[in-house]
């Protein structure tokens, strides 16, 4: 019998597919699997080349942000043709477009399937009359998908977790608990020292998004200075226009008038400099997965200020890793903000929890070690495979160059 070695990552984001979830792309490709990542977003070869040499990587018919109904019918019937052209493939979605328009025909066909749910995203979290009524429908639907006896969820907090099993009625076997998709120590070494940077900085890493609590994080910045609490609060993003809870650009030119401390900074392509700078890391979200951006502060030992609400609970204990405040209360949020920004040794203790938090359950290798059971439960194959000389991977430029393999389905 053939050792068949085929693994497809379904997932709207390219950026989002290739920084965060690298390190399990590489582990499938290391076992010898052909690797391929179909995405709603233009395809970079470079980050492709630096982080997963040896992924394939190929254009869905449907645009991030551009749902119009001839793409989505496209992408619906490029999912069928995807899990026809490869049944004994492990399919990965992540995202509600690539779930449903994607995993609805492989969980019809019963293709093996993991539905990596990083945060239960907007449909479910906000409370808006369109999102409830998308809600009635997305649930059921998303209750028979996972319920399959070939589908497997991966959640990334004890909040999704209970959903998920409660609510959706999936068996608790089939469904695993990743801690995020992690960061390497090596490349956010932790800081020894605080800065000594003055005006103290909060940086609020996160889109230009309602959910992600930036007008909350304006108003704490006004309070604070109200209060003659010395510092500048720096949004370090850009809106997001495909996310119907997005600033406008009105809006977000506009930051600056609630408060002379803030700074919009724009988009930055590298974090790294925004964490050397920062006193405190603040994310006032309404609900996230687990957040990247806050594994990365306690890597790197920056205290976190955040709000007691689904997918930070499990990551930042009150008064130990962080400090915790309620969701949409911008002056309990000016109130911490102040307590970490006045007291050196408050700061100093926070942070080596975190990290030491981080350490034990947030690197990239523990967290590959948390999804890999999900893989393991639909008969990945991790032993060298027996024609591992036929199955060398190919530069990842070549895969780029001719992203669509002979008989595939560019037409549909």
């Amino acid at each position: 019998m053939a050792d068949v070695r085929e693994a497809h990552f379904l997932i709207a984001p390219f950026q989002g597919a290739v920084r965060h979830y690298h390190h399990l792309m590489r582990h499938l490709i290391g076992c010898g699997y052909a690797v391929h990542l179909w995405t709603m977003e233009p395809i970079d070869p470079a980050l492709v080349e630096e982080l997963t040499p040896g992924l394939r990587c190929h254009r869905l018919p449907l645009k991030r942000g551009r749902y119009g109904a001839l793409a989505m019918l496209r992408t619906l019937a490029r999912g069928v043709r995807i899990g026809l052209d490869h049944p004994d493939a492990i399919f990965t979605t992540w995202t509600i477009q690539t779930n449903l328009l994607c995993g609805l025909p492989l969980r019809v066909l019963n293709r093996r399937c993991i539905f990596l749910m990083a945060g239960m995203g907007t449909v479910f979290s906000c409370d808006a009359l369109r999102f409830r009524l998308a809600r009635r429908l997305v649930a059921p639907i998303y209750s028979w998908m996972f319920r399959g006896d070939s589908s497997r969820v991966i959640v990334q907090n004890g909040d999704d977790l209970e959903f998920v099993t409660g609510v959706l009625g999936v068996p608790r076997d089939r469904v695993h608990q990743m801690w995020g998709c992690g960061a390497d120590p090596g490349d956010y070494p932790f800081a020894e020292r605080m800065p000594q940077r003055r005006p103290r900085v909060v940086w609020v890493p996160a889109r230009l998004i309602r959910e992600k609590g930036i007008f909350e994080a304006a108003q704490a910045s006004r309070i604070l200075h109200e209060r003659g609490v010395e510092h500048e609060l720096w949004f370090s993003s850009d809106i997001d226009p495909p996310n119907p809870l997005s600033l406008t650009r009105a809006e977000a030119d506009a930051l600056p008038s609630w408060s002379p401390a803030i700074r919009v900074l724009g988009y930055q392509p590298s974090v790294m400099p925004l964490l050397e700078a920062a006193h405190v890391v603040c994310l006032p979200t309404y609900r996230e997965g687990l957040p990247t951006a806050l594994i990365e502060a306690s890597a790197y030992g920056r205290p976190i200020v955040t709000t007691d609400a689904i997918g930070l609970r499990d990551l930042v204990r009150h008064d130990d890793t962080g400090l915790v405040v309620p969701v949409r209360d911008p002056v309990a949020l000016a109130d911490a903000l102040e307590r970490v920004l006045s007291d050196d040794g408050l700061a100093e203790r926070l942070r080596r929890s975190a990290h030491a938090h981080f350490m034990r359950h947030c690197t990239r290798g523990a967290t590959l070690a948390q999804a890999l059971p999900a893989y393991r439960s639909l008969g990945l194959r991790e032993a060298p495979p027996s024609d591992a000389t036929s199955r060398r991977p190919e530069p990842a430029g070549a895969r780029l160059a001719a992203p669509f393999p002979a008989g595939s389905s560019r037409g549909w």
